[in-house]
């Protein structure tokens, strides 16, 4: 005999969309998966994770690239101590096994080895001489530039090297450069910044003679790897799989991108264009958004969507979101290579305005939601789209929206520590747009590789989606244009960044 909560229950299931109820039946196998913990086997080894895996694949197709090579900065204005930054990393590295770990095959198939006394590879140089001889001090701004670019032009060995590794520049006496490199397969954005945050903590509390304040550490990557692994095996990943290969059945090859040259070339040499949104059109864009009833995140997710979709004329696109696999708490303290691309899918009507494009890009992320977390590798193999060696797989754009704050001040013991850029002049994909916001004003940057697009060209591009995010803002019901006058002829010099 059912209770009046099993009856409210049953009629809430059924008024249940196909869609939701697919939604909830995922949700319900995931809980019943494998649980988060420490793994069994010995603990000097562990497997790559799902997409660290395809990353591994792709410098052992291209040994000594540096195309998978990623970069972060720090400024320390102020005084510090070389020793205290060594026992700072020693602590860091001794806390996490991936930054201790190497990659290595067997049979084909590759793991991490786990190396107990593997320190963080760090090196000093001081910029302010050369030799015997002080350096000009109206040079040592372009040596800092030059020191910048050169780590991120060593390669790494993924089995032999540290895939830490620390260069320390002087650039005076209260004035330090620090850059920090690590394959991407070891690392991404948000690993950065866990790992700066720690990384300066154990500094502080070096210099202060206390305990670190770093969150506890339940598992290490390897155990989230050996988790994730366990449960992409069962039917939770028969699940996912089966929704992305619908979802993106007969998806396009292939954007038609305004490139300026063919497309048929695997260099990957990058270069980017920055520009700038204003505070007050920020502002009064977002106002717009809530408006709507959408996020800042959607909102400019469809104005980049309507960019593509008036220099492609396309209406059925694709942009790949990268979308960290921090879902677990026992995940967020790790270091390593947690992201994956969730490849957007976004269907236009016919003339389609803004207001038609923010319904079709929270349609689509409303249908993702639930499946966000797959491997971008099970997600391809899933589409099984046409492979070609000179392109990324499904993807030949990205949009980043990052929650970080490029002015935000770190302190250490008597000095300022400030985030600063690591150009690692490589593009992976074809164009990649990011936005990023600092108090009220909107910063945005498009990469892109030089052998394909001019730089006009992606000038043109940037200038376009400013007045798109005017034209969504205060002419929502007006269709876009097609094509854009400012691409549909030769590109001519532009101004900018």
């Amino acid at each position: 005999m059912s209770t009046p909560a099993d009856q409210r229950l049953t009629a809430r299931l059924a008024r249940l969309s196909p869609a939701q109820r697919a939604a909830l039946t995922s949700r319900l196998a995931a809980r019943n998966g494998p649980v988060l913990g420490p793994r069994p086997g010995p603990r000097d080894r562990f497997p790559l994770g799902m997409d660290q895996e395809r990353l591994w694949i792709l410098d052992q197709l291209d040994p000594g690239t540096t195309t998978y090579t990623l970069g972060y900065g720090l400024r320390v204005r102020g005084a510090f101590d070389r020793d205290l930054f060594r026992r700072a990393a020693d602590n860091l590295v001794s806390r996490h096994e991936l930054l201790r770990s190497g990659a290595e095959s067997e049979d084909g198939r590759p793991f991490l080895r786990v190396h107990p006394d593997r320190r963080a590879d760090l090196t000093y140089t001081d910029l302010t001489r050369e030799d015997t001889t002080e350096v000009p001090a109206e040079e040592i701004e372009a040596r800092r530039t030059e020191f910048i670019a050169e780590q991120v032009r060593r390669p790494f060995d993924l089995a032999a090297d540290p895939v830490l590794r620390l260069a320390v520049a002087k650039v005076a006496e209260d004035d330090h450069q620090i850059v920090e490199t690590m394959p991407h397969s070891f690392v991404d954005q948000w690993s950065y910044v866990r790992l700066n945050e720690e990384l300066l903590e154990h500094y502080r509390a070096l210099a202060e003679g206390r305990a670190p304040r770093v969150p506890e550490m339940p598992v290490q990557f390897g155990d989230w790897a050996h988790w994730q692994r366990e449960r992409f095996a069962g039917p939770h990943g028969a699940g996912h799989r089966a929704f992305w290969r619908t979802f993106l059945d007969g998806v396009p090859q292939r954007l038609a991108l305004p490139y300026d040259h063919s497309p048929d070339t695997t260099d990957h040499v990058g270069e980017h264009y920055n520009f700038t949104l204003d505070g007050t059109v920020a502002e009064a864009f977002f106002r717009h958004a809530r408006e709507a009833r959408t996020t800042p995140a959607t909102a400019m997710t469809a104005v980049y969507a309507a960019l593509l979709y008036e220099v492609t004329g396309q209406r059925d696109l694709i942009i790949g979101i990268p979308t960290s696999t921090r879902n677990e708490p026992e995940a967020e303290p790790l270091i390593g290579f947690l992201l994956t691309s969730v490849p957007l899918r976004i269907k236009l009507p016919e003339d389609p305005a803004p207001k038609d494009v923010l319904a079709a890009v929270a349609a689509s992320a409303a249908a993702v939601a639930d499946h966000r977390e797959v491997p971008f590798g099970e997600i391809v193999e899933a589409a099984a789209p046409d492979r070609a060696t000179n392109q990324y797989p499904l993807l030949q754009t990205m949009l980043v929206q990052l929650d970080l704050d490029d002015s935000q001040t770190l302190e250490l013991p008597g000095a300022e520590v400030y985030a600063n850029a690591v150009p690692e002049g490589i593009s992976t994909m074809d164009l990649t747009t990011a936005w990023w916001r600092v108090g009220t004003t909107v910063y945005g940057r498009i990469e892109y590789r030089t052998a394909l697009f001019e730089h006009a060209t992606v000038a043109a591009m940037a200038d376009r989606l400013l007045q798109l995010i005017e034209q969504f803002t205060r002419h929502p019901d007006e269709p876009l244009r097609r094509p854009v006058p400012a691409l549909a002829a030769p590109p001519a010099p532009l101004l900018g960044g």
